[in-house]
């Protein structure tokens, strides 16, 4: 079961943790409930909303090229401790040796460190690294097959 869960871990949790920032994003959606009749004929309104759309809907507070979500942070931290822990492991056994689990690693820490350039607001990072950190779950799955 151990060698199970080190060979698919970064892969289970990737499709995990997409799915639950995914939900996320999806509740953010139903709680900010906008008015789309008052956004059209209020103009008070409509700056404000607009604000809100502009940073995306993950920025509450704050820089909008920065996550502020507890949550998110923690989902992208357990991500980057597991690819960290799989690629310690798979580095120290010498028939199972690989850098791959490097892959995911890196795409749980953009969206945490992230800081100018790389977009528009947090959303775009996420979908960005989101492919990054399946493939590179897939990829270490893949060669982490000689643990068996």
């Amino acid at each position: 079961m151990k060698k199970h869960l080190l060979r698919w871990g970064n892969l289970y949790y990737s499709i995990l943790s997409c799915l639950a920032v995914v939900a996320y994003a999806m509740l953010h959606l139903i709680v900010y409930k906008i008015d789309w009749i008052k956004y059209e004929t209020n103009r008070n309104y409509y700056v404000k909303i607009s604000k809100l759309m502009s940073g995306g809907l993950m920025r509450i507070s704050g820089n909008e090229r920065q996550i502020n979500s507890l949550f998110l942070i923690s989902v992208f931290l357990i991500g980057f401790l597991i690819a960290f822990g799989i690629f310690i492991y798979a580095y120290r056994t010498f028939y199972a040796r690989t850098y791959t689990p490097l892959l995911p690693m890196f795409g749980y820490l953009v969206p945490i460190f992230y800081a100018y350039g790389l977009s528009s607001n947090s959303i775009t990072v996420l979908a960005l690294c989101y492919p990054l950190i399946i493939v590179g779950g897939i990829i270490s799955a893949a060669a982490l097959k000689s643990l068996y």
